[in-house]
């Protein structure tokens, strides 16, 4: 199976804001995949268990425990550029599937 990886900074510029897609094609039996990962601010293990602990207890955040990436403008004809692929190994596949019927 061959993988693409595409890596997208946030406009923020701190290091710990990546998006990372990956994009499975060619695998025959499977249709293309494209998988995002979004690595934003690491909390130490104990942050991370208090904040499961009152989640757990229905505590709530007026802003949830989420962060946010920004998206440069920059990345645009990259982004674009990993979804025509995304498209066109979909397309690949689905005609694969026809002839084969």
């Amino acid at each position: 199976m061959r993988k693409e990886d595409y890596f997208f900074d946030c406009a923020c510029h701190r290091n710990t804001h990546l998006l990372r897609f990956y994009l499975n094609h060619d695998d025959k039996d499977f249709p293309p995949e494209l998988y995002a990962i979004i690595l934003l601010n690491k909390k130490s293990f104990f942050k991370r268990l208090y904040i499961g602990i009152k989640y757990i207890l229905g505590a709530q955040s007026e802003y949830g425990y989420f962060e946010e990436w920004i998206f440069d403008y920059n990345y645009i004809k990259e982004f674009k550029s990993m979804i025509n692929d995304f498209e066109k190994y979909n397309n690949e596949w689905v005609q694969s599937l026809e002839i084969t019927e």
